[in-house]
């Protein structure tokens, strides 16, 4: 049942994470324009820039597990693990998933719908266990 979903963390992680994302493309292009010429830093730090935002995108992902659902974040030594026995509530707020379990509350940012087909799926782990 190894269903991905993307998010992005909650909106105050995500305002931060994508403004130093897009300082990367300001940066590149502030070269651009200050030495009018296509320079190797220009393109050097505009590709940097697609590469971070390639990696935001792809790699934030929630995966269902059997009993687990697995929190991919960007850097991989931070994953997350939640065990469905340690969830209390799963709640769905506009384009929020909302997760509360016994020791943390996880909030992400997700398409509605696929942040109400995950929540349905979470419920009825929790009611099976």
């Amino acid at each position: 049942m190894d269903k991905k979903y993307s998010y992005q963390p909650d909106f105050a992680t995500s305002v931060i994470c994508w403004s130093f994302t897009f300082m990367l493309f300001l940066l590149s292009m502030l070269l651009w324009l200050e030495i009018t010429v296509l320079q190797p830093w220009t393109v050097i730090t505009f590709i940097l820039f697609m590469l971070v935002f390639a990696l935001q995108v792809k790699l934030r992902n929630l995966e269902l597990g059997k009993n687990v659902l697995r929190v991919n974040k960007v850097i991989k030594t931070n994953n997350v693990e939640i065990s469905y026995s340690d969830v209390v509530a799963v709640e769905v707020k506009q384009h929020r998933l909302i997760l509360k379990t016994k020791h943390h509350n996880y909030e992400w940012l997700m398409k509605k719908q696929e942040a109400l087909e995950l929540a349905q799926i979470i419920s009825q782990n929790i009611s099976v266990e």
